[in-house]
């Protein structure tokens, strides 16, 4: 809450962690590879990271589709 606070976000707690719940960590097979991503992140939980000085989630190495 602090956090949130210093930013001045007008965010209680309890919205910024339902917002954060919302960012989706996909697992997928393609071709018999098993393959990782994170879903696109909105601006308002991209907003909460940075004021919770939290990094993006992220996936250890990015992959093209085509």
């Amino acid at each position: 809450m602090l956090r949130l606070r210093a930013a001045k976000s007008d965010l209680s707690p309890e919205r910024a962690l339902a917002s954060l719940r919302r960012i989706h960590r996909h697992r997928f097979t393609l071709n018999s590879q098993p393959l990782n991503g994170v879903g696109t992140i909105t601006r308002e939980q991209w907003e909460i990271l940075h004021a919770l000085r939290l990094t993006k989630p992220s996936i250890p190495e990015q992959l093209t589709l085509l």
